[in-house]
This record gives C-alpha cells, structure tokens and sequence, in this order.
C-alpha cells in the first residue's frame, strides 16, 4: 500500500503531465513547480539525473514518448504503471496520506 495520496496515481484512468515553461515533462504539478535552477529539488534520485542527462525530461530535446518510456517515469516517479514507486522529498510534503 501506498504511503501516498498521488493525485496522479488517482487520475490513473487518464495518463496525464505537468508541462513547465521551460519545457520539463514531470508527473504532476508539485515535481514541476519544485524543480528550478536557482532551487532545485534536494532529492538524490533526481539529483543523479539530472547530472547523467541535465535534458532528460526536456520537451525540446527529447519527444514526449521518449520522455515518458524513461526509467524515472517507469520505475521512480509514482505513477499508474508503478504506484509503490520511490517516494521522492517533494511527493513525502505534498502528497503524503494524512
């Protein structure tokens, strides 16, 4: 069982993205609004990321499918296809069952 109430695992009948601004793909609007360069998201997982491919969820590098099929959207992030997925920092604050 989930230690989440992911909005996204609950709209799991609709497969849908936050897309920034910027052009960053994330699973919901709390990854997207904590991830900025001048404050980004003090999490390991996304840190290793994002230091192996700074573009990996970068709409204007990558398409959308590619994006999605990656492992952070597959195995990490918590989502329809994996809702036991890691629980990041920014999903424990925002998201966490009460």
């Amino acid at each position: 069982m989930s230690c989440l109430d992911c909005h996204v695992i609950h709209l799991s009948y609709r497969k849908m993205f936050e897309v920034t601004a910027q052009g960053r793909v994330w699973p919901c609007c709390h990854l997207a609004s904590h991830y900025d360069e001048k404050h980004p998201i003090e999490d390991k997982v996304l840190t290793d990321k994002f230091k192996d491919d700074p573009d990996w969820n970068n709409i204007d590098k990558h398409s959308i499918d590619k994006i999605l099929d990656d492992k952070m959207f597959k195995e990490v992030f918590p989502s329809h296809e994996n809702p036991q997925g890691a629980v990041l920092k920014t999903c424990q604050i925002y998201c966490k069952k009460r």
